[in-house]
């Protein structure tokens, strides 16, 4: 927020300036803001966050409950995780546990709720109550349907932050992310089927079909038409499941709307082996007016030529960062020499600054038993000397060792 309030002010200092949003971040955040679209949603990660709130709560539980699990294909046991409100990732993590082992975790529960002998009665209710909550349709329908989105949502969210990804790749892999929840719109039946084959225990019926219909007196000035009632599944199906798809997807619109005018000025970059030289013409000239102070007029001749250099020769990649290897290894970059600034100007534009901010991880390395106690700003410094460890190994630090020891050296004679 506070780069898109000093974007202005940048603008002002270099027009040519462009505010390129992190991807994954963006990504995340189109998580985060479709989670609490619908009530139905929020009971299903809260139901979650509980479960696995209930299970590790004592050792005894967590055993009863990894008891029931199944390895996967992998031969491995997922068990549950907790959710976590910045990391969207971790819902996925947290829904696939329940997914694959939902009948196991069920009947678990079950055991726990009839164990007299070694649980109190509270631990037997609360067992007991989330049984009863598994049992209800709507959950293992929203367990499969977010188990779906969350597994390519996490996929694409660890592919953003890969190091030689450029912005158009980026944008392309959320592009098929958009096009990928939107055909999700018409897969309600297999989700409803595949959620009734989970367990024999889940019910049939939706909590709507059950319930008494409430009629409510009609007013004078009112048609004597019978009131349209929607059956349960069609109300789910419409309220829950279609408008859960349709936030996704606008909110995938939305956010990445600000990336369309890069795309649109060095996608060409990406493909020039699959543009026409017409299309290529118009779309280097465009980039040429844009950055006219740094690329010359002949850029456009330039790139033409440099495509049927790309043709000819044996390029494994033809994207944009194997390009300007190509033209960085046989040293061409005097001869395209336009390419490769407007190459070095498309692949600087960071996709993400997640690389950057990978401090949790090292955190949990640095801050141990032992430094348990460490102030804020000494855990800092380790925290960063264990992410640039590359370049903390090129530094010398002979002169400050020696300066160091000679002001602690302690001399004693006996």
């Amino acid at each position: 927020m506070l780069i898109i309030c000093q974007e202005p002010t940048i603008k002002q200092i270099s027009s040519l300036a462009q505010w390129v949003p992190c991807a994954a971040h963006t990504l995340n955040l189109v998580g985060v803001n479709s989670v609490n679209c619908c009530e139905e949603t929020e009971q299903f990660f809260s139901f979650v966050q509980t479960l696995f709130n209930f299970s590790s709560k004592t050792t005894s539980r967590w055993q009863m409950i990894r008891a029931g699990l199944q390895p996967n294909d992998n031969k491995r046991i997922e068990t549950l995780k907790s959710l976590s409100d910045t990391r969207w990732s971790a819902h996925a993590v947290a829904t696939i546990a329940l997914c694959q082992n939902y009948a196991g975790i069920q009947q678990s529960l079950l055991n726990i709720a009839d164990d007299h002998e070694h649980q109190n009665l509270s631990t037997r209710e609360e067992a007991r109550a989330l049984h009863k909550k598994m049992n209800k349709l709507k959950i293992p329908i929203m367990c499969n349907m977010w188990n779906a989105i969350l597994q390519r949502f996490h996929g694409v969210s660890t592919a953003l932050q890969a190091v030689e990804l450029d912005l158009c790749n980026a944008v392309y892999l959320v592009r098929s992310l958009r096009e990928y929840v939107a055909s999700l719109r018409d897969q309600f039946d297999s989700f409803e089927t595949a959620a009734r084959n989970m367990s024999h225990n889940v019910s049939h019926e939706y909590k709507a079909d059950t319930q008494r219909k409430k009629k409510r007196k009609r007013q004078a000035d009112e048609s004597s038409e019978p009131e349209c009632e929607l059956s349960g599944r069609k109300h789910f199906c419409t309220s829950v499941y279609i408008y859960i798809i349709d936030r996704l997807v606008s909110e995938l619109d939305r956010r990445y709307q600000s990336y369309k005018d890069v795309c649109e000025n060095f996608g060409f970059l990406n493909g020039l082996h699959l543009i026409s030289p017409q299309d290529l013409r118009s779309a280097a000239l465009n980039l040429q007016r844009k950055y006219n102070s740094d690329l010359e007029e002949d850029f456009v001749q330039e790139v033409i030529q440099f495509r049927e250099f790309v043709q000819d020769e044996n390029v494994s990649s033809r994207s944009a960062v194997e390009l300007l290897k190509c033209l960085r290894k046989r040293k061409l970059h005097t001869v395209f020499s336009n390419t490769d600034i407007a190459l070095r100007l498309f692949l600087t534009m960071p996709v993400t600054n997640a690389s950057g901010e990978r401090s949790f991880s090292k955190l949990g390395l640095v801050k141990n038993r032992l430094r348990s106690r460490m102030q804020q700003d000494r855990l800092s410094h380790l925290t960063l000397m264990s992410i640039e460890h590359d370049i903390l190994r090129d530094l010398d630090f002979k002169d400050i060792i020696r300066a160091f020891s000679s002001k602690k050296t302690r001399q004693k004679h006996f």
